[in-house]
């Protein structure tokens, strides 16, 4: 199939060094329409998709699709925004002609790739494992499950892990993360997590991701640091007897947060102290901005509200390049988290609320709140 890459930020897309720009919308109308290819929809459908907060009319629709038509006419012979009548529109993408692959069904190159994707998953370079999964069949890579679905959470394309025919515990962590994401029952998403975690049936490395780091958040979040502090036992015992360096960094930041929200701020100083040692040796792009925006919380909490908004704002800046859709939402939870418990700032508390909503209509969301509490309960049951 033709291979596109998306630049979110600039709303353009590219194939082959081949790069068209576009409007806001286009891209927005341009993404959907790719990402379900071959698949005809009503213009009710697409309205509902890239103008869901918006009251456009039909004409909205067809005057976007006669601009993104004129605009992707260079790709004419690889795509097609056809017309189908009595339904709407369709982009049909045409399958391309590949050479076999010598590598394909390689064992061991597979695991080399696997490997590396694990890698880049660890320094949190997103746009990475996306040009890799999107390049799999020119390079030789077989289907890679985990990292299609994860790569699908990483990007907020937060719908497609819902839908998805995956066996349930192959996505329940994207799953978990989704659900902080949906809903505002915080409590009913900590006893989501307690649930996976008892339950032992995640793969190993999400289990102990679960166990060490991502609980922590939702303690947090629902009061009971006390709990955060006495779980973190358990986090330096498991990172100590696994050996899991890369999570050194992630810990310490979290570690940060806990001292903060249990009132020591000694602790939380000394940590914010090693968190920056730790970046200095191993500068990962996805904890250096989730460093900036927990400095930049500290900052405010001591009352350098100037120095805190500029190391907050860079955080985003550095989460934006990663690609983490999801943690650049769970540290916005945490800002105004901390707006709403620790510090006081109304206006900083509505700015990052109104970016919250913004990121929620970019992606589409919050919808999702009762499919992923349905699938969520269904196989988490006591």
């Amino acid at each position: 199939m033709v291979s596109i890459q998306f630049r979110d930020d600039e709303y353009k897309v590219e194939r082959g060094g081949e790069v068209i720009a576009l409007l806001p919308k286009e891209y927005a109308l341009f993404r959907c329409l790719y990402e379900n290819k071959n698949r005809a929809f009503s213009r009710e459908q697409l309205l509902n998709q890239v103008w869901a907060l918006e009251a456009p009319t039909d004409r909205t629709v067809d005057d976007h699709v006669y601009r993104l038509r004129k605009k992707l006419s260079v790709w004419g012979h690889l795509m097609t925004l056809e017309t189908v009548r009595g339904i709407g529109y369709r982009l049909t993408v045409k399958a391309a002609e590949q050479m076999a692959n010598p590598l394909l069904g390689d064992p061991e190159f597979m695991e080399q790739i696997q490997r590396v994707l694990t890698k880049y998953q660890q320094v949190g370079q997103g746009d990475a494992i996306r040009m890799l999964l999107e390049q799999q069949k020119m390079i030789g890579i077989e289907e890679v499950p985990f990292f299609t679905n994860y790569l699908h959470m990483i990007a907020g394309e937060f719908g497609r892990l819902v839908e998805s025919d995956l066996p349930f515990w192959e996505r329940a962590y994207a799953l978990l993360h989704v659900y902080c994401q949906v809903t505002e029952d915080l409590e009913q998403a900590l006893d989501f997590y307690e649930r996976a975690i008892a339950a032992k049936k995640l793969p190993e490395p999400e289990h102990r991701e679960l166990e060490i780091l991502n609980v922590l958040d939702l303690y947090l979040w629902t009061g009971r640091a006390t709990k955060a502090v006495e779980r973190l036992a358990i986090t330096h015992e498991t990172v100590k007897k696994y050996d899991m360096e890369p999570f050194l960094t992630p810990v310490a930041i979290t570690e940060v947060k806990v001292y903060l929200s249990a009132g020591d701020d000694e602790m939380a100083e000394a940590k914010l102290r090693e968190s920056e040692a730790l970046l200095e040796m191993h500068p990962y792009l996805r904890e250096t901005g989730n460093f900036y925006i927990t400095k930049g919380i500290w900052l405010l909490y001591r009352g350098q509200r100037r120095e805190g908004e500029r190391w907050i704002e860079e955080g985003f800046e550095v989460l934006e390049r990663s690609r983490f859709v999801p943690i650049t939402l769970r540290s916005l939870r945490y800002v105004t988290h901390y707006l709403t418990t620790k510090i006081q700032a109304p206006d900083l508390l509505a700015r990052y609320r109104k970016r919250e909503a913004a990121l929620a209509d970019r992606y589409r969301y919050k919808t999702l709140e009762p499919a992923v509490y349905r699938l969520l309960h269904q196989n988490l049951s006591p």
